[in-house]
């Protein structure tokens, strides 16, 4: 499960339902459906989401069609043999940007404990298991959790 979450309410915003962990990792590929499940005209200041997320394309994507900043550790990939930060513009920003404890801070990045926070809200409040047996029930499941999570809060 793969979320949008407003960092201030814990309001879940959008919503990708999935079977993982996958090798490689999933998240790179949801980002952009992701964000194409957003209302027209829906307002983001910044998103902040794990190093799962981070790739020049997701970056080049999120400034050039939305006009909004990925914070993202630019962990993701193989490293430089030299050891140096990452050839891409953005990337190389978000290495620098997050390399210390201010930075990370600055750029909004110590809060991304309260995306996962909702994860554990859900678990705690809801259910830390499903019912449903076959994929499509669950993700059916999972939608109906996002909604009433967000009734709840």
């Amino acid at each position: 499960m793969t979320l949008l979450v407003d960092c201030q309410t814990h309001l879940m915003h959008a919503i990708i339902t999935g079977r993982g962990p996958l090798p490689g990792g999933p998240d790179i590929d949801e980002l952009v459906p992701l964000l194409g499940q957003l209302p027209e005209g829906f307002r983001i200041g910044t998103i902040v989401a794990d190093a799962g997320f981070d790739s020049a394309s997701n970056h080049r994507f999120v400034r050039e069609e939305h006009g909004l900043t990925l914070i993202a550790p630019p962990t993701h990939g193989r490293p430089r043999k030299d050891g140096g930060p990452p050839r891409d513009v953005h990337r190389r920003t978000m290495h620098r940007l997050l390399k210390t404890p201010a930075g990370r801070k600055l750029s909004g990045y110590s809060q991304r404990w309260q995306a996962e926070t909702v994860n554990s809200m859900i678990k705690r409040n809801l259910t830390d298991a499903l019912s449903s047996k076959r994929y499509q029930s669950q993700s059916r499941e999972l939608r109906r959790l996002a909604v009433v999570h967000n009734i709840m809060v």
